[in-house]
């Protein structure tokens, strides 16, 4: 889980047609689409940079700016066409992964209720409404 407002990097391979670990590919040769959690296509206006770590080993980064889940597709001309793609779930906080309880109620067929609890499991802390509509989903929070 990441955090919104907050750098995410995200780390890829690549490799040729023999498997072979491939260095040195000019960063601009990537291209890139990454969505929001509305489902909207937001390359345009959030950058996306690219950087080479080593042996064949490449990071995209860029920073968030509401929770929910994003998806990001990393394209190569060469080496992976088709693209590479990554689901980041982006939170507003990290207390979510210190013990607290999650709770996900099915409303409809394409409504759920998730609540968040404390680790006490009492005290409600978090509440959003997810609506699913093909492979898209809108978390919205919810006031409690």
């Amino acid at each position: 889980m990441q955090i919104v407002n907050e750098p995410i990097n995200e780390d890829f391979t690549v490799v040729d047609s023999n498997l072979i670990l491939v260095t040195g590919i000019p960063l601009i040769e990537f291209s890139y689409n990454i969505y929001n959690p509305a489902g909207s296509e937001v390359s345009a206006t959030l950058p996306v940079t690219f950087s080479e770590l080593t042996n064949g080993n490449y990071r995209t980064t860029f920073t968030p700016d509401v929770i929910g889940d994003w998806y990001l597709f990393i394209y190569h001309a060469v080496y992976f066409p088709w693209g590479k793609t990554s689901n980041i779930d982006v939170a507003a906080t990290l207390i979510e992964l210190v013990g607290n309880k999650k709770i996900l109620t099915q409303i409809s067929d394409n409504e759920f209720k998730e609540e968040w609890f404390s680790t006490d499991q009492v005290t409600k802390i978090r509440e959003f409404k997810i609506t699913k509509v093909g492979n898209i989903e809108t978390r919205e929070p919810v006031s409690f």
